[in-house]
């Protein structure tokens, strides 16, 4: 049913899910870069 419901999303939907999951993935992997145990060693 949930795939049923994205398939009917209009395209703008999905571009702005694909930009703003980069944008979260870039934060989350900037910020784990610099605070994680092994870049402190």
């Amino acid at each position: 049913m949930c795939v049923a419901l994205m398939v009917k999303l209009p395209a703008l939907t999905w571009e702005r899910f694909v930009i703003w999951l980069a944008v979260g993935l870039g934060v989350y992997f900037l910020y784990g870069r610099k605070r994680s145990r092994l870049a402190r060693a």
